[in-house]
């Protein structure tokens, strides 16, 4: 049985300083994305936070009852007298 062993001692001083590069790389990144996010948690709540009490504390507006919703026709009930019969007829 045949076990092998590649670690860094193999690597050259060039590709252990490309390894650390980008590790300097990907931590800086990390902890700038992290920070962004704090600082708008901290600067973007509060003012999220103003904009809601804003708006919960003007005045509503008032709107339109809400129309009937129903299948059934109209029916006006009462007494009428057709005037001109010819015009309302259909055909007519």
């Amino acid at each position: 049985m045949r076990f092998v062993y590649m670690g860094f001692g193999r690597l050259g001083f060039r590709a252990k300083f490309l390894i650390g590069l980008v590790l300097v790389f990907a931590t800086a990144l990390i902890t700038l994305l992290a920070l962004l996010a704090l600082s708008i948690a901290l600067v973007g709540l509060p003012i999220l936070l103003a904009v809601g009490l804003v708006y919960a504390l003007l005045p509503k507006r008032r709107t339109a009852p809400a129309k009937r919703e129903s299948s059934e026709p109209d029916v006006l009930e009462g007494r009428f007298r057709v005037v001109d019969s010819e015009r309302h007829l259909p055909g007519g």
